[in-house]
């Protein structure tokens, strides 16, 4: 026996109309956008920023260690 939809925690009745609609194309546009200038954003910027600090952490690691053995 299968409890009926409006009884499941959450339902709700809207849901399944909205989800047979379908999504207009400008939405998609601004979706694929948005995602390419984010990929953007973190590839091509943040990247090499986190690279550089990287970089220069390993550096000031590296000069520490030769203080102390020297």
């Amino acid at each position: 026996m299968t409890p009926r939809d409006d009884d499941l925690p959450g339902y709700n009745p809207n849901a399944r109309a909205a989800r047979a609609r379908r999504i207009p194309i400008w939405r998609w546009v601004l979706w694929e956008v948005a995602l390419v200038l984010g990929m953007l954003v973190f590839y091509v910027g943040l990247t090499p920023i986190w690279i550089g600090l990287r970089g220069a952490a390993w550096i000031a690691e590296f000069r520490s260690r030769r203080r102390r053995h020297g």
